[in-house]
């Protein structure tokens, strides 16, 4: 019993001396290989040296490389010969400071530096023809890259989150760059892009909020979507002649963008006013969000393009022509701004999220020709109480009101169109103190109609208005209050529809 009770006692001893033997020689390697023909070594000052004959190894999740994490490395020299970084070479090195990188090199692997967060600057060299997909992400530090004419391609999010990089030069070798490639560099204020790119690929510059500047060459054909989401710092930008496509979000939430202007020489977009149209004018396709406040679409254009005022928040009203026969999904998303608004006798359908989250929406009016209401096109109006329609009870319960995400506009009130002739009537006033009181006595009277007296300034310009509804059996009164400004006061009755039921009175104000 004793022999074995010590036979366990030494093995325990013996795994537990092992233990610290192990842990140091993965932290106290000074040397090794990371190639087939690739060596390296690490002096006590933190450099480390990486010479040899062609590719580095590539390494991966689960197969680190010698350098993951080590935060004994400060500098790395890369000497001649070698060929390639590898794939996640000095993944995590975060106290790694400055690289070295020879003219034999011609690549850099996918996530070769990420989490570098040490490292301030790196010279590419002219050998090098691609950047790998995360090659420098999160390397926040990094403050200024130059691509040299050599590269071709630069991989996926090859720069994302790099938080101090405030410009970057691409030359135009570079053919092909990957989705979100600067994402969230959001100091990066200027880039210079490569005449030969050919597209600017889906997310590209998302939320680099200071970017003021950026010139689109002439040799791009497509913007992906979401291209410059969030980029609430550019106030303009030019669609160069080539361009064909434009992808959704493509401008979402650049808040100070105030023109966007198509190249006269562009086959498929025109601007007008800083607006982007179809080349023939018949689609508004977007409408910069840092615009004006009102706006009225000029007559002859046929379609509301899908998200044309997405996130149009500054916008709080618009005219919408009678040549304008469809509103295309999410067309005012978003568009807080908005109290009111009519559409048009020619729309047919009004596409699914199309006033989605127009929170302070109140009413709106829509025509009889309306067959069809996406879903979710008043999802989060929580201020509608209003709807004005053009048409008939059996007319609107006609209509195609998909259920999802329409709460808000079935439970608002709907006023019909009514035939309603117009009648006379009786108007009288009477000065009471300060203030006038009018008797309204129609030869007929009609249910969900409104007395109106309207004040006026020796302009004729509108100063107030007071309204009372029309009472459906004797008569009604309306008082308003005499101010300096008011010279005339006209009383009329309208409709829920606002069609009118008596002529316009008017009266002089002493």
């Amino acid at each position: 019993m004793k022999k074995k009770l010590l036979s366990i006692v030494l093995a325990h001893s013996m795994i537990c001396a092992l233990v610290p033997i192990m842990a140091s020689a993965e932290t106290t390697a000074t040397s090794g290989t990371c190639g087939e023909n690739v060596t390296w070594t690490l002096s006590d000052d933190g450099t480390l040296t990486i010479s040899g004959t062609g590719d580095m190894e590539d390494y991966s999740y689960g197969n680190y490389s010698p350098f993951e994490r080590n935060q004994s490395i400060k500098t790395v020299v890369i000497e001649n010969g070698v060929t390639s970084i590898g794939n996640m070479m000095f993944y995590y090195t975060t106290s790694l400071k400055s690289v070295t990188i020879p003219d034999s090199v011609t690549s850099i692997g996918n996530t070769a530096f990420a989490y570098c967060w040490g490292l301030k600057g790196i010279t590419i060299p002219d050998s090098v023809k691609s950047i790998g997909s995360l090659a420098f992400y999160d390397c926040n530090d990094l403050t200024n890259i130059t691509i040299p004419n050599s590269v071709i391609v630069i991989g996926n999010s090859a720069f994302e989150n790099c938080d101090n990089l405030t410009n970057i030069i691409i030359s135009n070798s570079v053919t092909d760059i990957g989705e979100t490639a600067f994402r969230n560099c959001k100091k990066l204020t200027d880039i210079k892009l490569s005449n030969s790119l050919t597209s600017i690929p889906k997310d590209m510059f998302v939320q680099c909020y200071a970017l003021t500047n950026v010139t689109i060459p002439n040799s791009v054909t497509s913007i992906g979507e979401q291209a410059f989401e969030y980029c609430n710092s550019l106030a303009s930008i030019i669609i160069p002649k080539g361009v064909e496509s434009i992808g959704s979000r493509a401008f979402t939430g650049c808040s100070s963008l105030k023109e966007i202007n198509a190249d006269l020489n562009n086959q498929n977009y025109s601007s007008i006013d800083g607006i982007l149209f179809s080349k023939d004018n018949t689609t508004l396709v977007r409408c910069p969000e840092g615009k004006k406040n009102s706006y009225e679409i000029p007559d002859g254009v046929t379609n509301i393009g899908e998200q044309a005022f997405y996130n149009c928040t500054n916008l709080t009203s618009i005219e919408i022509p009678n040549s304008v026969t469809s509103i295309g999904e999410q067309a005012f998303h978003n568009c807080t701004g908005l109290t009111s608004m009519s559409i048009t006798n020619g729309v047919t359908q009004i596409g699914g999220n199309s006033f989605a989250y127009c929170e302070n929406l109140v009413s709106i009016g829509i025509p009889k020709s309306v067959t069809s209401i996406g879903a979710g096109a008043f999802n989060q109006c929580s201020s509608l109480t209003s709807v004005y329609y053009g048409g008939t009870k059996e007319e609107w319960n006609a209509i195609d009101i998909t259920w999802f995400g329409n709460d808000c506009l079935k439970n608002a009130t709907v006023h019909y169109k009514r035939d309603i002739p117009l009648t006379t009537a009786k108007v009288t006033t009477e000065k009471v103190g300060e203030g006038y009181t009018f008797n309204v006595e129609p030869a007929t009277t009609y249910e969900d109609c409104y007395v109106y007296a309207a004040m006026y300034d020796e302009n004729g310009l509108l100063t107030g208005f007071e309204r009372v509804p029309l009472e459906t059996s004797g008569s009604t009164t309306i008082s308003v209050n005499k101010t300096d400004k008011v010279e005339s006061a006209k009383v009329f009755v309208l409709s829920d529809m606002l069609q009118p039921v008596i002529q316009a009175q008017e009266f002089n104000i002493e």
